[in-house]
């Protein structure tokens, strides 16, 4: 059965990817391509990270508390593995990202896409840290003051 509009945008926005997402409708419309023929072409490009757990796995249930990019790691780091339980796995998105992505190509793919994203710095926090960055002018300013109060 295919995934309704609703379904789709529940599931990016659960995947975290609803930015990149509107990233892409947004560069095929600037493209002239009309709204709603340029939500279905981006849509394409954002085929399900979530898979179906094997129902031996269903009772099987992960407690840990994990970040996702820990997830999305630990899901990269054991695609080339030959033996990954699910008892290893951090969390169960973890382990749902390397059951989707373990033999296909095109998942392993977006998979290693988003660890990219995840991974890269956005234009705002490279900004944050820079204007955190202390080049001690502020700190020798400060010392100055105070030795001129004195």
């Amino acid at each position: 059965m295919a995934e309704t509009i609703n379904q789709f945008e529940d599931r990016i926005l659960a995947e975290e990817r609803k930015e990149e997402f509107m990233i892409a409708k947004q560069s095929y419309m600037r493209k002239g391509m009309p709204g709603p023929q340029a939500y279905h072409k981006a849509r394409e490009e954002f085929p399900p990270l979530l898979a179906e757990v094997d129902s031996e796995e269903d009772d099987f249930e992960i407690t840990a508390n994990c970040p996702i990019i820990d997830s999305i790691m630990w899901a990269v780091e054991r695609l080339e593995k030959k033996k990954v339980t699910i008892q290893d796995a951090p969390s169960s998105y973890a382990w749902t990202l390397y059951k989707n992505a373990k033999g296909n190509t095109v998942n392993t793919a977006e998979l290693i896409r988003l660890s990219i994203v995840k991974l890269t710095p956005t234009g705002k926090q490279l900004d944050d840290a820079a204007r955190m960055q202390d080049d001690g002018t502020d700190t020798l300013e400060l010392i100055e003051r105070i030795q001129n109060a004195t």
